[in-house]
């Protein structure tokens, strides 16, 4: 324990010290941290000043710190939004779709929480506020994005704390019908001839809708079919290159061959009603990943009854077309789930076994006495 100060040195500042040399007081300054002394002369108003100044360095102190606080530049959330776009999400790379529903994210959060508030006063009420108004699964992409705007506004000296950390994720259940079999060959029979090669490609290449629709025709050589994932392409991962088994061989014979084809250089193609220029289309017979889903739908709602009755998020949507197929695999053609996780460029096994445990029941066999 220090022992007390005396009488004199009560009212100086901590760490200032007398050395007495021939009669003759001088000043040292001793360094809390390493213990080392610096002489300082003799002028003892001068002493306390620099001492004083190197103390304030030491322990910051409270008034400053709320003057730094005060007079730092304010940012609005519009103005961070923008700088988030042009500094972060420029650097990333991000699959196309991603890119363009994080656009559409962020222009949300501007306008549901205010482009003109300071993002240094956003507080948890707010986020929590905005947060509850959607539905679990959409609100949970909302938390991860603002966690990231909100941890770049910390690190930049905008704010002190991140509103979105304390916020909880929440629970929810995948309450989409899934797709039988069955159910998909009676769509499948009403499908015209350019759906019908869609169909056929997708449940036996288990790839997405929009990494469908950008396959082309010189992606097929040597007997293989080379397909670029978008979704998963910037992880390093989801270039696949497809030996197909008979089933999928026909598939895309049947795309090559298709009498609407032409000169369309993509496999998945229709000859459209008429003819809209778009930024995105390479050629006019293109076909966009939402008409595969709009004409799924009206095909699932026409051929079976009871899947229009059900409400809009509980029917089955042309994605789980990529469930049936994967449970199609495991369960018929007797595939191991690593063979059945390669084919749809999942990074994880487990990501893989949601695919197959929420298309069906499986039923375990057991004996009893």
């Amino acid at each position: 324990m220090a022992g007390s100060r005396s009488p004199m040195r009560r009212k100086w500042p901590p760490n200032l010290y007398p050395s007495v040399s021939k009669g003759r007081t001088y000043y040292r300054y001793k360094n809390p941290k390493t213990g080392k002394f610096v002489s300082l002369g003799s002028d003892f108003e001068a002493a306390k000043k620099v001492v004083l100044a190197q103390n304030a360095k030491l322990v910051e102190d409270p008034v400053a710190r709320l003057m730094a606080k005060i007079e730092r530049p304010a940012r609005t959330l519009g103005e961070h939004l923008i700088w988030y776009d042009e500094e972060v999400l420029a650097n990333k790379t991000l699959a196309e779709k991603t890119r363009k529903d994080t656009a559409q994210m962020i222009t949300t959060i501007a306008r549901r929480i205010g482009v003109h508030r300071d993002i240094g006063v956003i507080d948890r009420r707010a986020i929590a506020e905005f947060l509850g108004s959607f539905p679990p699964r959409m609100s949970n992409r909302y938390r991860s994005l603002l966690g990231q705007i909100f941890r770049h506004a910390v690190a930049q000296g905008l704010r002190d704390d991140n509103p979105v950390d304390m916020t909880i994720k929440r629970d929810f259940e995948v309450k989409r019908e899934r797709l039988p079999w069955e159910h998909f060959e009676r769509i499948y029979a009403a499908a015209a001839p350019w759906f019908k090669c869609s169909l056929d490609l997708a449940r036996w290449s288990l790839q997405r809708r929009e990494d469908l629709t950008l396959i082309e025709a010189s992606a097929w050589t040597d007997g293989k079919l080379a397909i670029r994932q978008k979704k998963v392409e910037g992880h390093g991962t989801g270039l696949l290159r497809i030996t197909p088994g008979p089933q999928l061989r026909m598939a895309i014979i049947g795309c090559l061959n298709s009498a609407e084809r032409g000169d369309c250089p993509f496999l998945i193609h229709k000859v459209p009603e008429r003819i809209v220029k778009a930024d995105w289309k390479r050629h006019h017979k293109q076909v966009a990943p939402e008409m595969l889903t709009r004409t799924f739908a009206e095909l699932r709602d026409q051929v079976i009854p009871e899947y229009a009755r059900m409400a809009p998020g509980e029917r089955p949507s042309f994605h789980e077309i990529r469930a049936m197929g994967a449970d199609h695999y495991r369960e018929t053609l007797k595939w191991p789930e690593p063979k059945i996780q390669l084919l749809l460029g999942h990074s994880s096994e487990q990501m893989t076994r949601v695919y197959l445990d929420r298309h069906g029941e499986r039923w375990t066999e057991v004996e009893a006495a």
